[in-house]
């Protein structure tokens, strides 16, 4: 019992850091309390050892072609419903076994790229921020091999800098940065807003991503916890907790690696972590902690999920030209188009004579 309430405070560490950035891209962390209070309700449920969260890479992607509002709402809405319904009808395992597994590797290690590119735009935008919490952030992994601790090491590095050094350094927080307390309310629907070609890409850029990183991630957990994955079970919890946050403007929630799946009670851990998330969102903890802490705080974490876990993970599986295009095309597009060229790729490799 104790390690598996450890293990949920750890993981609300995380949340918090991954939850400052996506309120700094504009979603509403309020609002993500509908989300993870129905993932919790159907974590237990369905008895998945995934937990959902706040993810860096899923809201790196959500806003990559859309930059405001209510478009980047709308890329998380169009992406869970195909999520939801597909988990539902118990079709996403048969549709992951159509994909090359090379390509889909090498499209989240395109992510990993991205993800690592944006951090040193961070460092670019704010320097003393950015290397501070990159020198933080790195270390801390290095010594701990432990995001929760590499997140707080980031952000409180980047902060503490940003706060007391920068205005000597020439390198002072805008006001205008800090993100809002909002309440949640329904996103505005506009039909041109909706079908849109950003956000159309960046809808299916997500739902691509998301496929990948279910069947990663969940089999991790599951290998952890000692349990048969749960495929279309966290495909499902993943589409009906990010579809209703996305109607109010948070922001996608997303299967991650987590701690609570290698305690003794991987279920009640994550319900736990995900209630607790529930109630940090709700009260707004997360914007309120975003007026302190700017931006640039989470180059570190950024670089360090990218260099260190998303890139090496993946990478291992990259051994073929369609996984080397489908990696390349998502670092400099979106993940869409790096599956899809990859699998054009690996299409016309069988076709052809030789190949």
């Amino acid at each position: 019992m104790f390690s598996a309430v450890l293990a949920a405070l750890g993981m609300c560490a995380d949340g918090l850091g991954e939850g400052l950035y996506a309120v700094h891209r504009g979603y509403r962390a309020r609002a993500m309390a509908i989300g993870f209070a129905l993932a919790a309700i159907l974590t237990a449920v369905t008895r998945v050892v995934t937990p959902l969260n706040f993810t860096v890479e899923s809201v790196a992607v959500a806003t990559q072609s859309v930059k405001r509002t209510p478009q980047i709402y709308w890329v998380v809405v169009l992406s869970a419903v195909p999520t939801a319904v597909l988990g539902l009808l118990g079709l996403y395992e048969p549709l992951i076994e159509l994909f090359d597994k090379g390509v889909i590797a090498g499209a989240v290690a395109g992510v990993g790229i991205m993800l690592a590119a944006a951090g040193v735009d961070y460092i670019r935008d704010r320097r003393a921020t950015g290397i501070a919490s990159t020198v933080a952030g790195v270390s801390a992994f290095l010594l701990t091999d432990d995001l929760a601790v590499t997140v707080v090491a980031a952000i409180a590095a980047g902060a503490l800098v940003a706060r007391f050094l920068g205005p000597r350094l020439g390198d002072e927080p805008e006001e205008a940065e800090a993100p809002k307390v909002e309440k949640p309310r329904l996103i505005p629907f506009e039909w041109r807003e909706m079908v849109s070609r950003p956000v159309l890409v960046g809808a299916l850029s997500l739902f691509a991503l998301r496929v990948g990183t279910v069947v990663s991630y969940d089999t991790v957990n599951s290998e952890l916890a000692g349990t048969r994955p749960k495929l279309n079970e966290v495909f499902l919890v993943d589409g009906v907790a990010s579809l209703a946050a996305g109607l109010f403007g948070g922001a996608p929630l997303e299967p991650t690696p987590s701690a609570t799946a290698a305690t003794e009670m991987p279920v009640f851990s994550a319900v736990l972590f995900l209630a607790l998330m529930t109630a940090i969102s709700a009260f707004g903890l997360v914007e309120r902690m975003g007026r302190w802490v700017p931006l640039q705080s989470v180059a570190g974490f950024l670089i360090v999920i990218g260099v260190f876990v998303v890139l090496p993970d993946n990478i291992r599986q990259v051994n073929r030209l369609p996984d080397a295009v489908a990696m390349a095309v998502t670092a400099f597009g979106n993940p869409f188009y790096g599956i899809v060229a990859g699998e054009v790729i690996a299409l016309l490799e069988h076709a052809l004579p030789g190949a």
